[in-house]
């Protein structure tokens, strides 16, 4: 199976990618609608979803570890550029 793959990102209009106010809720809006077979993000991005900064660390739990049944069935695929 071929996968869907949609480049998704908020613009400005002189082309940056930061440094302006984006509708951040209306953007993960917009991209949780779509039917897509996995999520591809930086780690960064992640930690930040989480307020979390790079290299802090957070104390984890047993529960941390078990699958929830709410799980949606598409896969998150995270990685760094440094």
């Amino acid at each position: 199976m071929i996968p869907l793959v949609i480049l998704y990102n908020a613009v400005s209009l002189d082309g940056r990618i930061t440094g302006f106010n984006a509708d951040v809720e209306l953007y993960y809006e917009l991209a949780s609608n779509w039917n897509v077979d996995a999520v591809l993000m930086g780690s960064n991005t992640v930690l930040k979803g989480f307020g979390v900064k790079p290299g802090e660390t957070l104390e984890e739990s047993e529960e941390s570890f078990k699958p929830r049944v709410k799980d949606p069935e598409n896969t998150a695929v995270t990685g760094g550029s440094r």
